[in-house]
């Protein structure tokens, strides 16, 4: 029970982040409505007022859903980045939007998607705390009260219903899509079955796992269709304040079931389902693509070269994603070049060229970023960046080679056809389309005189054609609400990717008008090229994604735009409540937002004191008295106030941080107590005049993020300033000193290799670490402190196997009357008792993982993953003071040790924190001595609703 409660404090302080700035340049404005206060940057004005329109509706409509739900919450919209996101969060209560219309969308307007979604979250969290102890608690500890309360109630069933709010109410959502889905039915018809409730729950790092939505979604459309009114139940048992498992207890009460007896129902049922009703001739495409066993390997977007290989992008859980080129006839493959950041899975190949979009970040502010077009020669080139600073995205190399074509989003959200000069990306011609359509992956024909795009407008997906010889666009498929994914005209022919018969499959349309179906997916395609007569396409298997072929004038039959039932029916949805007398959608006009007039917005408070970045890593740090919180809507300014009561004395703390120029300001001040005097001996008498202890720390740093490919930068240069009215004694001048001001300067620089899902340690790394301290105005104390220390990530012998090594430097002599602790750690397994004049470190750790059991002991226990490092440590130390034993050594000194330590990766009563645990053992040579250590962490960030990270 102390192990939950300190989880639950620490989930309360996990809410506590912000997602980064907006540019400190931007000017805001705001509108009001009856729910929502939607905050913007100016040049959104027109997309704000229609996400004011969709947010209101999407509230009415799905108020059924959630009776209880009633609140008025702050949107921040974020229109500069290039992510397509949002999340809801409780403390302090917002919404924020990240509204780029991706290139992956249903058939229906992105904007929708995402207010339908993010609105069900916030009549989710607002349905909670309603009454009984949850509501007295809500008072006790103010907004973070709703984030102890979602605690008990698991993500799945959070993601899921929002996906299930977006299927209802509409004619698409990713409830009726294929895509969405296909991987968790190749699993359940697959020889492997369905995993287990825990096992899906937490993850795997041995198998691929749907997501979190995607079985979210499946049980609690089940749920509904079992009983409309059951999660009423659940949430009204969790928002009282039931304090022993509420979900488990609402759901068997009304319906009999557990979370785990639910997931047993709605997957056995689905696989009944899905096995009956499979596709009907679905054709089982030989693998062209190379096997991996022990591993989920997936390869997208599929192109032969001239030579007769494949290349494509490939995925697995042990690398980052790659562009690597297939040998079919030698059995080889051959790594071309390792990615940065880009999804959708997708690039564009022609005579000898890979073309793709790669998210670049702004260097400092974390809401703004950029897609910017490379180019790459397989046969050995570098890779080129064509573009800076755009929102370029789903490039397209012409045949020829000569001419790339790519969507272009304008922080308005105004979409067009960009076309560049492949060599230079030089910009030769910007088409806006009619109708202010949202286009997705262009594509040249096959003589490079037209571009197909995916059209998505209010009705759905369509095809259209745009031909640069006269400036023209054709219509091909009118919009409706069948999802399209790709299209590309070869010889006249379009050829495209669509939800159809049973799964995603390719169509061929004639010039005639004929649609024929091309291939006999099972589980679906996820994309294709063309190329003579014959085409390669990514095709869905239990195992990932295998590059298959098929001739284009293949037929595998007609084409139906029918599931089959393959789709899960919809459960209905709960008639609105007193709809007759609701009131009309008032939306206010828009108005400036000053930023100076909102800086602070206390939203919790807690009834005990505690810092919290010290609550996060240690549960236990709190004391009596109380602690205010403030976060402002930008997230520039985060600040708090506290009193403490501890040992008989008081204290006052109070913290600020400022992010919204460059440098970033962070602020500590602590009063209160007795000043800290320090004595030679314990017989020493104090000063005559003692006063309350004032600490003060300042931190004054920048942090510029670059990531450019597959390694990510971080240079951070930062100040520091600690200062305390503390009292010396300095016995050459038989005198205390008093007051103590320490400077520190410090340059941060990290070049990390992107890891993959499996890595404990990154493959290639360097970090350097300068720090010089000083105390400025007591040189006749203190000398200068300088501090150097370096990291080196290779990889080991085997995959995700990593060698870390670390060597520091610290000197801060000649020495004068006294001497700083030491930055530079000492070896492991010596007690913290020596300081060192001077320092230099050595140490090497190989870590490699064991074992990935995926072992749950009922609900106790889920065992995820086994892990072990051997490490050695070596430190000189020239002047050494041992202040356990009061003895000074000259000269050098060597101290080592040798060890290993042994962990596990593992969940504890089904709570969404990995908790990492273990014993380190070593030995040290010098004393002959053994030493055995415990390590424990947990790992509290990633559980925020919406918020994908």
């Amino acid at each position: 029970m102390l192990l939950l409660s300190l989880l639950m404090v620490a989930r309360a302080g996990a809410q506590y982040y912000d997602t980064g700035q907006d540019p400190a340049s931007l000017k805001w404005r705001q509108i009001h409505t009856p729910h929502f206060r939607l905050i913007y940057p100016v040049d959104f004005e027109e997309g704000a007022s229609n996400y004011a329109l969709l947010l209101e509706q999407s509230y009415n409509s799905l108020s059924a859903l959630y009776p209880d739900g009633k609140t008025k919450v702050p949107v921040i919209i974020h229109n500069h980045s290039m992510s397509s996101n949002g999340y809801v969060s409780w403390a302090p209560r917002r919404m924020e939007l990240f509204p780029l219309p991706g290139q992956d969308n249903l058939p229906m307007l992105p904007a929708q998607q995402l207010a339908v979604h993010e609105t069900a979250h916030v009549l989710q969290l607002s349905s909670l705390n309603r009454k009984g102890p949850g509501r007295v608690l809500s008072y006790l500890i103010g907004e973070q009260a709703v984030g102890l309360s979602a605690v008990e109630i698991p993500m799945w069933a959070f993601e899921g219903d929002a996906v299930y709010a977006e299927t209802v109410t509409s004619l698409s959502g990713r409830g009726r899509s294929n895509l969405f889905t296909q991987r968790a039915r190749a699993l359940v018809t697959g020889e492997k079955s369905i995993y287990s409730y825990d096992k899906m729950l937490s993850g795997s790092y041995r198998n691929f796992t749907p997501d979190h939505y995607v079985f979210g979604y499946l049980m609690m459309n089940h749920l509904r269709t079992i009983d409309s009114s059951a999660w009423t139940s659940v949430i009204r048992r969790v928002s009282s304040g039931y304090p022993f498992n509420p979900v488990n207890n609402s759901l068997r009460r009304q319906t009999g079931l557990t979370k785990r007896k639910l997931y047993d129902s709605t997957f056995a049922l689905l696989e009944k389902t899905w096995k009956e009703r499979d596709p009907l001739n679905f054709f089982q495409y030989p693998a062209l693509s190379l096997e991996r066993k022990r591993d989920y390997v997936s390869h997208f977007t599929p192109h032969r070269s001239s030579d007769g290989r494949i290349v494509s992008l490939r995925t697995s859980m042990s690398d980052p994603s790659r562009f690597v080129i297939t040998d079919t006839k030698g059995g080889t493959e051959q790594v071309l070049a390792t990615t940065g950041y880009l999804y959708p899975y997708i690039f564009s190949y022609s005579d000898s060229i890979i073309v793709w979009a790669e998210l670049h970040p702004d260097i400092r502010w974390d809401n703004r970023d950029y897609s910017v077009i490379k180019r790459m020669d397989i046969s050995g080139g570098h890779v080129k960046q064509l573009t800076h600073r755009t929102r370029y995205t789903a490039p397209d190399l012409s045949p020829d080679g000569k001419t790339i074509v790519a969507v272009s989003t304008t922080p308005g959200l105004r979409c067009s056809l960009v076309f560049l000069d492949a060599i230079t990306g030089e910009v030769l011609m910007d088409v806006v389309p009619p109708e202010n359509l949202i286009l997705q992956r262009p594509a040249w024909s096959s003589d490079g005189s037209a571009v197909t795009v995916v059209s998505l407008n209010e009705n759905g997906e369509g095809i259209r054609t745009y031909r640069p010889t006269g400036k023209r666009w054709t219509l091909n498929m009118p919009e409706n609400i069948t999802d399209i994914i790709q299209a590309e005209l070869c010889n006249d022919t379009l050829y495209f990717l669509a939800q159809g018969d049973g799964s995603d499959n390719i169509y061929r349309l004639s010039g005639d008008s004929t649609v024929t179906r091309v291939t006999a997916s099972r589980f679906g395609i996820s994309g294709f090229s063309v190329s003579g007569d014959e085409i390669l396409f990514s095709d869905c298997t239990a195992d990932g994604f295998i590059i298959a072929s098929e001739s284009r004038l293949a037929v595998a039959g007609p084409a139906e735009n029918l599931m089959h039932g393959v789709i899960p029916e919809i459960a209905p949805m709960p008639a609105p409540l007193n709809e007759a007398n609701r009131s009309p959608i008032l939306i206010t006009e828009s108005k400036p937002y000053s930023k100076s007039a909102q800086l602070f917005n206390f939203h919790s408070w807690l009834p005990f004191y505690g810092d919290i970045d010290e609550i996060q890593t240690d549960p236990t740090a709190i004391s009596p008295g109380v602690t205010l919180m403030s976060q402002n809507h930008l997230s520039t300014l985060i600040s708090t106030l506290g009193y403490e009561y501890s040992g008989g004395n008081h204290y006052f703390h109070s913290g600020i941080k400022w992010s919204g120029w460059h440098p970033v300001i962070d602020a500590q001040i602590s009063y209160g107590g007795d000043q800290v005097v320090i004595r030679d001996t314990i017989t020493r008498p104090e000063p005559s005049e003692l006063n309350n202890d004032l600490h003060l720390n300042i931190s004054v740093y920048d942090q510029l993020w670059f990531a450019y490919g597959r390694f990510r930068q971080l240079l951070m240069p930062a100040i520091y300033l600690d200062y305390r009215n503390k009292y010396t004694w300095i016995s050459g001048q038989n005198s205390y000193d008093r007051d103590m001001v320490y400077l520190t300067g410090r340059v941060y620089f990290s070049n990390i290799f992107r890891t993959a899902y499996r890595d404990i340690n990154p493959r290639w790394g360097q970090i350097i670490d300068l720090r010089i301290t000083a105390a400025p105005w007591d040189t006749d104390l203190y000398s200068n402190r300088r501090y150097a220390r370096g990291t080196l990530f290779f990889p080991g012998v085997a995959r995700n196997h990593s060698l870390v090594i670390k060597a520091g430097y610290e000197n801060q002599s000649p020495t004068r009357k006294l001497i700083f602790n030491n930055a530079v750690p000492w070896p492991r397994g010596y007690r913290g008792n020596l300081v060192s004049e001077k320092l230099v470190s050595l140490s090497a750790d190989y870590t490699m993982p064991l074992l990935y059991p995926d072992l749950a002991a009922g609900s106790l226990l889920y065992l995820k993953r086994i892990r072990s490092s051997l490490y050695y440590d070596h430190s000189r130390s020239t002047g050494t003071y041992d202040y356990s034993a009061g003895v000074y050594t000259p000269g050098d000194a060597d101290y080592n040790s040798i060890g290993a330590e042994l962990l596990a990766d593992f969940y504890v009563l089904r709570f969404p924190f990995e908790i990492s645990a273990g014993a380190g053992a070593g030995y040290i040579p010098g004393e002959n001595r053994f030493f055995v250590n415990g390590v424990f962490s947990v790992n509290i960030y990633g559980t925020v609703l919406g918020r994908e990270r």
